[in-house]
């Protein structure tokens, strides 16, 4: 997938983060996908969900600021 294209999935996936879209979210991830971010180094996908999906509710809006895609690896920044 072309670097264009990875930036466009992960637009979708923080939409659907957004509404509580779970299933979307889970099935756009693959199975070795990793998370780091201020307070999680280099979680597991089973780890994300069960740290990050949780609190998802107390999210009225983010804006993302930056999208790097470099091979299969992505680095956002957002607002929240």
């Amino acid at each position: 997938m072309a670097g264009a294209n990875r930036a466009a999935a992960i637009r979708r996936i923080f939409a659907a983060y957004l509404v509580n879209d779970r299933n979307f979210v889970e099935n756009a991830l693959s199975d070795d996908f990793r998370f780091t971010s201020p307070y999680d180094d280099n979680i597991d996908k089973p780890a994300y969900f069960e740290r990050c999906w949780k609190n998802s509710d107390w999210i009225e809006r983010h804006e993302l600021e930056r999208i790097f895609v470099e091979g299969d690896e992505a680095f956002v920044t957002y607002r929240c």
